[in-house]
């Protein structure tokens, strides 16, 4: 259905209730989504993430990134994509950056939930950002990068 619907422009994938647990989009779910927005033309926002403060978004996690990262390599109609709050950690991270180097059409990449720590929100380290700063390096398409949950190093 998604992938021949050509009305549909935005796709979110979170339970718009305030503190209300995930809808349970996981590694399987997201390849699913996934291959019908790599056949849709229309749409140019996909968020599988919360848009209100909540406990947890979903759980795409570093298994599903595979396909986020496929999602960010060859899907070109897609301007923003968020997958916050959906338990990626620096291994997830790195596989978004490196599809993240090659894509020339995304404008925003939203990889956190709100703006304060949250159970259940993205782990994302040094290495993750290392990686996501590198992929910025070659990517000049990419107005907007947020990362609001993260986890320094000292």
């Amino acid at each position: 259905m998604l992938a021949h619907n050509t009305r549909i422009t935005e796709l979110v994938l979170g339970n718009p209730k305030p503190h209300v647990d995930h809808n349970g989009v996981d590694a399987a779910g997201c390849e699913v989504i996934v291959g019908g927005l790599l056949k849709n033309s229309a749409v140019r926002r996909c968020e599988m993430c919360m848009r209100c403060e909540s406990v947890a978004s979903n759980a795409v996690k570093d298994e599903g990134c595979k396909f986020v990262g496929l999602l960010v390599e060859k899907a070109v109609n897609l301007e923003v994509i968020s997958v916050g709050g959906n338990g990626i950690t620096d291994e997830g991270v790195k596989v978004i950056a490196k599809a993240l180097k090659g894509n020339s059409t995304l404008k925003k990449l939203h990889l956190c939930i709100a703006k304060r720590k949250r159970v259940g929100g993205n782990s994302i380290g040094n290495e993750g950002v290392i990686e996501l700063g590198d992929a910025l390096s070659s990517n000049n398409s990419l107005e907007e990068l947020t990362l609001c949950i993260y986890f320094l190093d000292d």
